[in-house]
């Protein structure tokens, strides 16, 4: 099933109201705001920051000693710099909202890690056209937890 098919499912599935044909634009006239759009566009068009060569998400090196471990760990023999860079760009969708608001099944949180992933192709090729990414989707089976969304640069 293409993604937007999955979309519109899924939003079906969450959200009623619409009867006959819907398109996503309906969902976000109907059930949407401004405000929650631009609260979740950080989501999908992440800070991003530059240290020791590595494009890394803003928010996973926020702190000096976040930025200190990374450091650290491109210091480690047994990882290569593709390694840490994938591990600190790494998000699991479960755990971006608080419990409460965990309503999602692992299928939808594939889902949203699937289009995090497209947005963060073309985000990162937009910031940085002169360098290559892997952006990959993480399965639960994969992060041992939830479905999640990693990159690093390809040399």
């Amino acid at each position: 099933m293409k993604i937007m098919e999955q979309l519109l499912e899924t939003l079906g599935e969450h959200f009623r109201g619409l009867e006959g044909r819907v398109d996503f634009d309906d969902y976000v006239h109907l059930h949407g705001t401004p405000i929650q759009a631009l609260l979740y566009s950080g989501l999908f068009l992440p800070k991003l920051v530059m240290i020791d060569d590595c494009v890394l998400l803003s928010w996973n090196v926020a702190d000096e000693e976040a930025e200190s471990r990374f450091r650290a760990a491109l210091r480690d023999p047994s990882k290569t710099r593709a390694e840490v860079e994938a591990s600190f760009n790494l998000i699991e969708v479960g755990y971006l909202f608080r419990p409460s608001s965990r309503v999602t099944t692992d299928d939808e949180d594939i889902l949203l890690a699937s289009l995090l992933c497209l947005s963060w192709r073309g985000w990162l090729n937009t910031c940085f056209p002169e360098r290559n990414f892997a952006v990959d989707v993480l399965t639960c089976e994969m992060t041992g937890s939830t479905a999640g969304v990693q990159f690093y640069q390809v040399c």
